[in-house]
């Protein structure tokens, strides 16, 4: 044992002792279950729930809201989302640190979120009822997706107002405009890449051609607050 300790300090290999999987773990894992299926009120659980809950847990144990285990049916929905094409409201959404809510980012020009008057800075305190607190991003914005044609009711805390509101707001297609430039006068081009989808590399193609044939010298590229994306 000794040995196998020295060893792990020298090339960064776990030992058993340092693993947080164990036999003692899995062994009360197993008892655990066997309590649920003798007892629980129901008579059939779902067990692949009941996996992911427990693969969810170890890594929401970070306490990292930008750590995230993913389901296989949640991985393809964060695959169709970088895609940039998706059925949903057509908002930027971030997580509030200072009351651990989702809030709006930036609604999308000309989309449901815009036409509801969704602002910078509303919290999106419930959705269909359902509160999000503590929940991180991509489950928020899967319960906000869904199909075309649909609606998603919003409960909304807005500083300005002095009650809770409540929108009704349509699914639509969504093409998400990741891409916004600008020519200042200067001959200085600016691009601002909010996030990186499928769609980005086609649209800051348009945006890099229209500046050059705008007479660009030089190029302002803006990342700021890009969450990152495909």
């Amino acid at each position: 044992e000794t040995a196998e300790g020295n060893s792990s300090q020298g090339d960064g290999q776990t030992t058993a002792s340092d693993r947080a999987v164990s036999q003692e773990l899995v062994n009360k894992m197993q008892v655990v279950e066997k309590v649920i299926d003798k007892y629980f009120y129901q008579e059939e659980t779902d067990k692949q729930a009941m996996v992911d809950s427990i693969l969810k847990g170890m890594v929401d144990s970070l306490g990292d809201p930008y750590s995230v285990y993913y389901s296989p049916e949640e991985l393809q929905e964060l695959l169709d989302q970088t895609e940039g094409i998706y059925y949903g409201i057509g908002a930027y959404v971030g997580l509030d640190t200072m009351t651990g809510y989702p809030k709006i980012i930036s609604p999308i020009p000309g989309s449901p979120a815009e036409e509801v008057d969704l602002r910078p800075d509303d919290i999106i305190y419930e959705v269909n009822g359902e509160s999000t607190y503590g929940k991180d991003l991509n489950s928020v914005v899967a319960m906000i997706k869904g199909e075309e044609g649909t609606y998603v009711t919003l409960t909304i805390y807005r500083s300005t107002e002095p009650d809770y509101l409540y929108l009704d707001v349509e699914r639509r297609q969504v093409e998400t405009p990741t891409v916004e430039s600008e020519m200042f006068e200067s001959g200085m081009a600016y691009i601002q890449i909010m996030e990186f989808s499928e769609t980005t590399v086609d649209q800051f193609a348009d945006a890099l051609a229209v500046a050059k044939e705008s007479g660009m010298k030089g190029l302002i590229l803006d990342l700021r607050a890009n969450p990152g994306g495909s």
